[in-house]
């Protein structure tokens, strides 16, 4: 179970990470806050709107004892007010580009490199991850984006080609999306995040 980690909540929601019992209840020692306790969230309501929801992924980045370093809110507060707009400008051309990559070359060089070569269990998860990783960014859920699911994300935005772009809006938009999927990438890589299927939280707040 990812541990994720709630500011301020409410002391209910903290759970042991090694045996899942609310913390009052847990017969575990040597728990460690960040380590080996995990904070339940509320549940992202279908009304919350995209910006909401980059904040919330902000949030969770912000008070992870590790993560933090990197400056969510800042990069959060960055983005221009046109972000959400412009990302949902762009998402015929980012699927288009990730349905490319899911019949790439570059895809069966990654399964390679997963261990994954010949296993069609393992290539079907990792079509399901594309999709999965697209759902979650265009909805601004980026804190259920597994890392693995990041990477499927950037390697299919770096095979674009110009010629994907001749619209200066769309070029404008796309690029904005290159440097959140590639700088998360490089973020989680440079904080030491080594397991693929890591994620800040999963869809049940968890």
């Amino acid at each position: 179970m990812p541990n994720t980690y709630l500011p301020n909540g409410p002391q209910p929601h903290l759970f042991c990470a090694r045996c899942g019992r609310h913390f009052m209840t847990c017969g575990c020692s040597g728990l460690s806050h960040g380590e080996d306790m995990y904070y339940v969230l509320p549940h992202v309501p279908d009304s919350m709107p995209f910006r909401q929801r980059l904040e919330r992924w902000a949030e969770l980045i912000q008070n992870h004892p590790q993560l933090r370093r990197f400056d969510a809110k800042q990069f959060v507060q960055d983005l221009p007010p046109s972000f959400p707009a412009d990302v949902q400008s762009v998402r015929p051309v980012m699927e288009r580009l990730m349905t490319n990559y899911k019949n790439s070359r570059e895809l069966q060089d990654l399964e390679k490199k997963l261990g994954l070569h010949g296993n069609q269990e393992g290539h079907d998860q990792l079509l399901k991850d594309c999709d999965l990783a697209m759902e979650n960014f265009f909805s601004g859920n980026w804190g259920h984006i597994k890392f693995l699911e990041y990477i499927l994300m950037n390697n299919a935005i770096q095979m674009s080609d110009p010629s994907d772009f001749n619209d200066a809006v769309v070029r404008s938009n796309i690029q904005k999306c290159v440097d959140s999927t590639g700088g998360i990438v490089d973020i989680y890589s440079a904080l030491g995040v080594k397991n693929y299927n890591w994620q800040l939280e999963d869809s049940n707040g968890q």
